[in-house]
């Protein structure tokens, strides 16, 4: 598992918290803290009877430490689409209810990367925040159909889509105001580095 080391303590830590921590930091200084005026509905989405978002915290903490996980990376690089492209169209109509779900999982989570962090050239942004939302909602509803039920996994991917727009503008928030963010405050190989930038401009 990836370490972050900071520079200015010495100290050593797991970069997901150290992710989840920065993501807490960012809430509490833009005023949108955790659960603050959530609303827990969205049209053509089931409604969603978690109303927090504690659990979005440690699932956006993760998809930012995926960019120096070997085994997402190598996921992305198997099912990430380019972002002009229709997901629909790009996955069998014979492919299983687990596969649409990955590949709908996966694209969102690029989705929410490349918007929130690396703001991609060339492309109309504002028409990719609608895509985010559709993505994460499909994955919801395919994992529905896997686990027979609404799991917790369901109610964090409703809550992705739902509040799809208000999470990239956190991560453009930290982004801009946390160098640490992207490398000063973390521990990356030459390696790393190379696949995180191969993976996330292949869009």
């Amino acid at each position: 598992m990836p370490v972050y080391h900071d520079l200015s303590t010495g100290k050593e830590g797991i970069t997901e918290f150290f992710f989840l921590n920065l993501l807490l930091k960012a809430r509490a200084d833009t005023g949108n803290e955790t659960s603050k005026d959530f609303v827990p509905e969205l049209e053509g989405i089931v409604e969603n009877d978690r109303k927090f978002e504690d659990d979005v915290n440690v699932y956006i903490a993760a998809a930012l430490n995926s960019v120096m996980e070997p085994t997402a990376i190598e996921l992305r690089r198997t099912l990430e689409i380019p972002l002009h492209h229709e997901i629909g169209i790009d996955i069998p109509k014979s492919a299983t209810r687990s596969a649409k779900y990955l590949a709908y999982k996966v694209n969102a989570d690029a989705m929410l990367l490349h918007l929130g962090l690396f703001k991609p050239e060339g492309i109309p942004f504002d028409a990719f925040l609608d895509t985010g939302t559709t993505y994460y909602a499909a994955a919801a509803g395919y994992r529905q159909e896997i686990d027979g039920g609404r799991s917790p996994i369901v109610w964090t991917l409703e809550k992705m889509a739902i509040g799809f727009n208000r999470y990239v503008g956190l991560l453009r928030f930290m982004n801009h105001k946390y160098p640490e963010l992207l490398g000063l405050g973390v521990k990356l190989s030459s390696e790393q580095i190379n696949d995180i930038e191969t993976s996330m401009n292949a869009g």
